[in-house]
């Protein structure tokens, strides 16, 4: 998917409030433009709604997918007075129109903008560290070892900063192209929520990571124990709840296991600090 940029009209990145009488004589309009850069087209039913709050009201934009020129009308008054926009995900299946938890951007208005922050919203991806290595700790065969990826036995695997209401890390392993989930937690340090892939004859250790052994819940395509050598390996922050199964376009983390790399070798993981952010002018 690719990234896109939301250009700002030269009349509004002036700061000019247009302002109009409705056709009903009801009450004057003006417009409002978002500016984003680094969000990219939602999938799967999932939407962007901005909610401009105003005089205590959260009033709610239309719902969109791709953030290309989104411009949003409401009464000048109530946007005048305006004080904040957030910018939510919304899952396909909410039609209550109130604000989810999922806040990807949000900002205080300072004259006619107001700079939108993904940090405030969600987190900040300075600081974040990864390592992993293959093992599968769940099982007592020696000869599957690269058929696991953990975080890690030898040392605290992640380091990743805590995530705001609404969000999850998920750890990944694509292979052949296949995304598949090793797990969502909020908690770097212990267990993630999903072991299924794993052997049932030991227990799973207490921070991320899966074993894929169990071939009844293998992708199509790929056969179980999974040799996970040449595989990319990546953390993701998830909406939550999330009705998408494929991985979010935030990955603040990602690592390739070279076919040289042996069970047991702790292999670093890249850091991707780049993060959404936007401007909302009325």
């Amino acid at each position: 998917m690719m990234i896109k940029k939301i250009t700002v009209m030269g009349m509004i990145a002036l700061g000019v409030l247009g302002t109009s009488c409705s056709s009903d004589d009801g009450p004057a309009t003006a417009t409002m433009e978002l500016d984003t850069f680094g969000l990219e087209e939602l999938t799967d039913g999932s939407r962007y709604q901005g909610w401009l709050v105003s005089d205590g009201e959260v009033i709610p934009t239309t719902k969109f997918t791709n953030a290309d020129e989104q411009i949003f009308t409401f009464e000048a008054s109530k946007l005048e007075a305006a004080t904040e926009f957030i910018l939510t995900i919304e899952q396909a299946s909410d039609n209550n129109n109130t604000p989810s938890d999922t806040r990807i951007l949000k900002g205080t208005f300072s004259g006619n903008a107001a700079t939108l922050s993904f940090e405030e919203a969600v987190t900040s991806f300075t600081g974040n560290a990864g390592t992993f290595e293959m093992a599968t700790p769940t099982d007592n065969d020696e000869t599957n070892e690269a058929s696991g990826i953990w975080f890690t036995e030898s040392t605290q695997g992640l380091t990743l900063n805590t995530l705001r209401a609404g969000w999850k890390y998920e750890a990944w392993a694509v292979v052949n192209g296949t995304p598949i989930s090793m797990g969502t937690f909020t908690d770097p340090s212990g267990p993630d929520e999903f072991n299924s892939s794993s052997s049932t004859i030991n227990a799973a250790p207490q921070y991320p990571g899966e074993d894929f052994l169990n071939n009844n819940v293998a992708p199509t395509g790929l056969v179980f124990p999974l040799d996970l050598r040449g595989a990319t390996i990546s953390i993701s922050v998830e909406p939550f709840p999330d009705e998408d199964r494929a991985p979010f376009f935030l990955t603040p983390l990602t690592g390739t296991i070279q076919s040289t790399d042996a069970p047991g070798d702790l292999l670093l993981m890249s850091v991707n600090s780049a993060i959404p952010q936007g401007q909302v002018v009325r």
